[in-house]
């Protein structure tokens, strides 16, 4: 069905002077020049900041909690195999 007119998420792109990129969450291949990107606008400083939090969303220090620590702060397991290193593909 051909619709007459137009949706509503397509009024708000006519009205946007610049593009819509959707990463949908899967920004895990780019994250190595987002991290870079924030270093050059926001300093050093801002850089360390994003990175830290960067681990704790993922959970890189569940490894380093104990059982009641994650029950305490819901810290769930990181992904176990979201990143491959080296791949050519």
């Amino acid at each position: 069905m051909v619709s007459i007119r137009p949706s509503r998420s397509q009024e708000i792109r006519g009205r946007l002077g610049h593009p819509i990129i959707d990463s949908d969450g899967h920004t895990l291949e780019v994250m190595p020049l987002v991290v870079e990107f924030v270093g050059e606008v926001g300093g050093a400083k801002m850089k360390k900041r994003y990175e830290e939090g960067l681990a704790q969303a993922v959970g890189v220090h569940w490894h380093e909690m104990s059982q009641k620590q994650r029950d305490y702060e819901f810290v769930t397991a990181p992904g176990w195999w979201f990143e491959s290193p080296k791949t050519l593909d």
